[in-house]
């Protein structure tokens, strides 16, 4: 856990990379990771799923590391976890540069609550996990004036034009 975030590290200096994680076992493995690779002094978990809502939100936990706010994996347990979203998350931080979004078939409900960030030139590599969560990225970003830019199957690049 915490592959890109690792990576993301490595992208250049003067960088502040904020993690989330809302499910509590992989947050402890993400911070482990963190550490275990010496860039704890500029990179921060939040352990929060990122969606439509401040709060909280159920989690439906997947037979692996995966977990969704949606019910995109079928007969799953569900967790109460905190939520936030985008916005509120990034009025009381710097305006990212780029956002890297895997959110398991969720992609929809994030990006309602990501609407400021929409209009702030902020670069996005997103993976998609089905054909209405790719739908709803597509829409989304054509419609605030992005190019996309096809990685794979799953992945995109978003630029602003």
């Amino acid at each position: 856990i915490g592959t890109h975030t690792v990576l993301s590290s490595h992208q250049g200096e003067n960088i502040d990379i904020h993690s989330f994680e809302p499910h509590p076992e992989n947050a402890d493995r993400l911070r482990e990771n963190i550490d275990l690779n010496g860039i704890s002094d500029y990179t921060s978990v939040a352990e929060k799923a990122v969606s439509d809502v401040d709060g909280s939100v159920k989690l439906n936990v997947g037979s692996s590391e995966a977990h969704s706010v949606t019910d995109i994996y079928e007969n799953t347990e569900q967790l109460p976890v905190s939520s936030t979203t985008l916005n509120n998350y990034a009025s009381s931080h710097n305006t990212p540069g780029l956002i890297k979004v895997d959110v398991e078939g969720a992609g929809g409900v994030l990006l309602k609550g990501a609407t400021s960030l929409l209009n702030s030139q902020t670069d996005w590599i997103v993976e998609t996990h089905n054909q209405s969560e790719r739908d709803a990225f597509h829409t989304i970003f054509e419609s605030e004036g992005y190019l996309l830019h096809r990685l794979n199957h799953n992945h995109f690049f978003a630029t602003i034009e």
